[in-house]
C-alpha cells in the first residue's frame, strides 16, 4: 500500500524523468502559440432594426455564452409601440414564455443552436407553432426567418445598429 509521502515522491520522480527525457539541458520554450478557439455557438448579441413602410422593429439580443439569451422586440406600427421580452435557455428545454409577435396566446418555447443559427420553437396551447431562426449575414446583420405552423412566414434582415 502506498502512503501519501511515497505517492508524492513517486509523482515527483515521474515528473522529472519525463522532463529530463526531453533534454534537461535545454531551456524551456517560453513562446506560446496562439490557438484559435472555435465557438460552440453563434453569438447573435447586438441591437438591430427592421425598417418597414409603416414602422420599425427594434430587436435587442443579449446572449450569455451558449447558455441563454434575452430577446427583446419593440415594434412601432402606425404610432403604436408594443414590446415583448423572451428569456430563453439555449439547450432545447421547453419552458413557459411570453407571447410572440403581438399575440395574446401563452407559449411554450424551446431554443437551441442548429449549426450556424439560433432556432426558436414556440407553441401555443391550441397547437399553433412559430419557428424563428436567427443567423448573421456576412455583413453582421441579423437574418430573421419565420415559419408559421410550418409554412414560411417570411425572411427579413435587421440592420445592426452601431
Amino acid at each position: 500500500m502506498l502512503t501519501r509521502q511515497r505517492l508524492s515522491t513517486l509523482t515527483t520522480v515521474v515528473f522529472w524523468v519525463c522532463a529530463c527525457s526531453t533534454g534537461c539541458t535545454q531551456q524551456p520554450n517560453r513562446r506560446t502559440e496562439a490557438v484559435a478557439a472555435t465557438p460552440e455557438c453563434l453569438d447573435v448579441s447586438g441591437k438591430y432594426v427592421i425598417q418597414g413602410e409603416d414602422g420599425q422593429v427594434h430587436i435587442s439580443i443579449l446572449q450569455e455564452r451558449c447558455d441563454r439569451a434575452i430577446i427583446r422586440r419593440d415594434s412601432g406600427y402606425l404610432g403604436k409601440i408594443t414590446s415583448e421580452e423572451h428569456v430563453l435557455k439555449l439547450d432545447g428545454t421547453v419552458q413557459e414564455d411570453s407571447p410572440w409577435l403581438g399575440s395574446t396566446d401563452r407559449y411554450e418555447t424551446s431554443a437551441k443552436f442548429n449549426h450556424s443559427a439560433l432556432q426558436i420553437e414556440a407553441r401555443t396551447s391550441t397547437g399553433r407553432t412559430l419557428t424563428m431562426i436567427y443567423s448573421l449575414t456576412p455583413e453582421g446583420d441579423l437574418r430573421e426567418d419565420a415559419l408559421i405552423n410550418g409554412r414560411p412566414g417570411g425572411s427579413v434582415v435587421a440592420k445592426r445598429q452601431k
